[in-house]
């Protein structure tokens, strides 16, 4: 059971050691790629410019869920106990 103990933990810092992001062990190279993924992800091209524009005009375009300015929302509020509190009171 000391043996298995022991090939645990030099197998679990095997591991880690490799892990770490230095280039020549695999973390490294893990780091390195997950780096160039994320930059290449933010770049602005035309395209994708044009869907974040396509994407505000969408949402800019949907009615107004509070029922605009003087909505019945906006009128008046019901309190906990059913008291009526604003304009339409």
């Amino acid at each position: 059971a000391n043996l298995f103990y022991w090939i645990f933990w030099l197998n679990l810092m095997v591991g880690m050691t490799n892990a770490l992001p230095a280039v020549p062990l695999d973390g490294g190279f893990i780091f390195g790629d997950s780096v160039a993924a994320l930059l290449d992800r933010l770049k602005l091209d035309p395209k994708r410019f044009e869907g974040m524009v396509a994407g505000v005009e969408a949402i800019a375009g949907l009615d107004d869920p509070v029922g605009g300015a003087g909505g019945e929302v906006a009128r008046f509020f019901v309190g906990g106990g059913g008291t009526r509190i604003g304009h339409g009171a």
